[in-house]
């Protein structure tokens, strides 16, 4: 069975919200990201929701590591989540896409004084630390 958003065409090439996903492919090549927005902010809204009525103290992130695209953090913003990031590309593609830098979590081992650094110029609003050292 496929999604909602997924359907197969009269001449048995995949489709999603109708478009042909052959043509996008031949259009912008392989390999090549087509993501449907309505539904990211259809599952955003769902986990908020449960989120809300389960643990009412706990903030959703977004894991930037799995999509790092400008329209991705877009998204975040819009829909009010956070953003966990990994590395300075990251802290700085939430930051040009306008996000509120008090909810990005720069997260994992191994940062330079200089990421920290621009971790703190741009206003990151945690670090994530792993353990002592």
């Amino acid at each position: 069975m496929l999604y909602k958003n997924l359907s197969v065409n009269e001449n048995n090439i995949l489709c999603m919200n109708g478009y042909n996903l052959k043509e996008l492919a031949e259009k912008y090549g392989t390999p090549l990201y087509v993501m449907d927005e309505d539904r990211i902010r259809e599952n955003i809204k769902n986990i908020q929701t449960s989120v809300k009525k389960y643990f009412k103290n706990s903030q959703i992130l977004f894991a930037s590591k799995a999509c790092d695209f400008m329209a991705i953090y877009k998204i975040c913003r819009e829909e009010r989540i956070g953003v966990d990031v990994v590395s300075p590309g990251e802290i700085y593609s939430a930051y040009k896409a306008g996000c509120d830098m008090s909810e990005v979590y720069f997260h994992g081992n191994s940062k330079s004084a200089s990421d920290m650094e621009l971790a703190i110029d741009l206003g990151v609003g945690c670090f994530v630390v792993d353990n002592e050292d």
